[in-house]
Parts: structure tokens; sequence; C-alpha cells
């Protein structure tokens, strides 16, 4: 079947979805989820993942739009739409699962090792499923991977943009081999990875018997309905709160090399139904590992928007949407040709992305790194 004709059935379904459908669909989707992180905490080895319970898991529609997650870190799930778009950029075969834990490619800090499965059905990729776990160490210059006083990426440890590690069902050995070579805790790195692979291949499974449940348009309908749906719950929200302005600084107290303080500044706005969060007046890019990367100060800006919508909203690309996040210019990251110096850029230690109180304090907020040609 053509995609114009594909995409004009699920319009047509989307159209005639009653909300008892869409919300029954929308457990659906989210149930899977929720297998895809049993799945990966039960199977891991590390107390990172399996006692801390630090990893993540979502599905995505073929086109790359987050439809669910589960009910795991907010500053990961936020970020993993990036992650996404970057894998899909390298034009995955179908069944294809791609690694990558670089923060210029959607990534976080470092130990935040991604997996994102291309699903696969009658030979086309019908969704992608990803999982994003918390690793105990991948490499660099002290155990753990999270070092005070770096000022490089590569000393924080190994560096994966998007590349592929399984295909066919297939474990790439050698792509694992070099991972392992350069960790400290090879078996155990090995352990968690194999349980993200089944978590991924669990939400492929998940994906699929749905379809065959449903059928494709109506699996695909859905999920445009509901990202439809978070949209307009989304835009409610920021309606509701009128014509709002406000701002606020903190200080985090030096970078890890330096005493000097580092200030976070964020202004924001309602426009119409977005929300807008500038900040401009933050300080520039610093030496130590508490720069912050594009993708997770979006992922920070999305979870207050979430904490707005006061009744159930479905957490989806469309959330993202509603939001923009403004960084002031000029600042620029210094790299040089061969990309192998890069700042440090693990998350800010000083808290989790919070939501604003009332008063919109941003007490906590994350540090945005001024990005590569940004």
């Amino acid at each position: 079947m053509s995609e114009e004709r594909r995409s004009d059935d699920a319009a047509r379904a989307s159209d005639t979805m009653d909300v008892l459908e869409l919300e029954v669909m929308g457990h659906a989707w989210s149930a899977i989820a929720e297998e895809m992180g049993s799945v990966l905490v039960r199977g891991s080895l590390s107390p990172n993942i399996r006692e801390r319970r630090d990893a993540s898991s979502a599905l995505f529609d073929a086109g790359g739009r987050m439809v669910a997650q589960a009910a795991h870190i907010p500053v990961h799930l936020g970020a993993m739409p990036d992650a996404v778009r970057a894998v899909r950029e390298r034009a995955p075969q179908p069944g294809d699962v791609f690694i990558l834990n670089d923060p210029y490619s959607g990534g976080s800090h470092l130990p935040d090792l991604t997996l994102v499965e291309a699903v696969e059905l009658d030979g086309e990729t019908v969704g992608y499923a990803a999982v994003r776990a918390h690793h105990a160490d991948v490499g660099g210059m002290s155990p753990g991977s999270m070092p005070q006083g770096a000022t490089e990426l590569v000393q924080e440890g190994l560096v994966l943009p998007p590349v592929l590690l399984s295909r066919g069902g297939v474990m790439r050995e050698d792509m694992l081999r070099v991972i392992l070579a350069n960790v400290r805790t090879p078996a155990e790195r090995s352990g968690d990875l194999r349980a993200q692979l089944a978590a991924c291949a669990a939400g492929a499974n998940g994906l699929r018997s749905l379809i065959a449940r449903e059928g494709r348009e109506r699996v695909a309908a859905s999920g445009r309905a509901l990202i439809d749906y978070t949209a307009r719950r989304a835009a409610s929200a920021i309606r509701a709160l009128g014509a709002l302005t406000g701002s606020a600084t903190d200080t985090l107290e030096g970078d890890g090399v330096t005493d000097d303080p580092v200030t976070i500044t964020v202004a924001l706005r309602t426009h119409g139904d977005r929300l807008v969060l500038d900040f401009t007046g933050t300080s520039p890019q610093v030496r130590g590992n508490v720069n912050c990367p594009l993708a997770v100060t979006r992922a920070a800006a999305v979870f207050v928007l979430r904490t707005l919508c006061r009744t159930t909203c479905r957490r989806t690309t469309a959330s993202r949407a509603r939001s923009r996040s403004w960084r002031s210019r000029g600042a620029r990251c210094t790299r040089d040709g061969r990309r192998r110096w890069r700042p440090a850029t693990s998350r800010c230690r000083s808290a989790s992305p919070t939501p604003c109180s009332p008063r919109w304090q941003a007490r906590g907020s994350m540090c945005p790194r001024r990005g590569r040609g940004q």
C-alpha cells in the first residue's frame, strides 16, 4: 500500500476515533512502553538500573514522533526524541538497533547509553522502540564516568555517535568489543546492554502484536490522534494561564574547575497557546562539566509544561511543540577540525529538572549548553 494511501486511511480513522477508543489505544501504547521498562530493570545486572531504576523507555511512530512513555526519568524521556531523530538521519534499515550517548546527538551525559530499534514489519519500519539507561561506567578519567574537574568531553568516557549495534537480530560483536574495551566493568556493561536489547525487542514485539490485533492503519491513526489530543490539552493548559510573564535567576557555586559562579537565568512568557522560555543572561559555556546539552534543556522545559496539565495529559511529542527554549546568541562550543576536543557536558549536579513554583522560581533549572553551530 502506498504511503499516500496509508496517510489518507489514517486520517479518516483518526477523524472517527471517539474518546473511549482513544483512551483504550492510549493505554495499549503505554502498556508496551511500561513492559519495555520492566524487561530492562529485571534483566539488568547493575544496581544503577536494577535497583535505582535510572532508566527510561518510550515508543515512537514511523515518523519518529513520540507516542508513549513509561513513567520513568523526565530528563531522559524529554531528550529521547532528539536521539531518535539522530538515528533516523542515519537511515536505519528495518530491524536495526543503534546505540548512542553523544550529547550532540540527543544524549545527556555519557553514562546514559541509548538504544533505538527500528521496528520491522513486512520489511518496513512501523515505529521505533527506545531505551536509555545510566551505566555505572563508560570509561574516562575516573570510575563512574562523571569526573570532577573534567574540562573535555573525552575525559568523561567513550563518546558514541549513533552507530549500528545490531542488524537482523544479530549483535555486531566487533562494535560490542570496542565498547567493552573502553570500560572498567565489561561483564556488567555487556549484561546491561543485552538487557537494553531485550527491552527494545519487547517494544518491537508489543507494537507488532498491537498491529496484528488492531490493524496497521488503526494503530497509526491512534498514534496521530494521541499526539493531536496531547497538543490540544497542552495548548488549553497554557491558554488558561492567561498573559503571563516572569523571570528567575539562580547560581551554581562553581563548575568543578573554578569557584566562579555560574548564573542560570530564565524569562518566561506565554504567547497564545505556547510557553516561551528565554535563557538569555545565562552564563556562557564553562570549562567544567556542568554544561547542559540542548536536548536536556528542552526536556526540562517540557517537564515544566507537563506539570501544568493538572489532569491526565499523555506524554507525547506534542508537549515539546508547545514549549520553546531560547538561548543567548554569540556563544559557541570550541572544537577543532577533528572533533577531538569538546566541552564537558554532564548535567548540572545541583538538581534534576523541577517544575517551577507558582512564583516561577526556577531553582535547579538546567544550565543550557551553547550548542554546536547554534
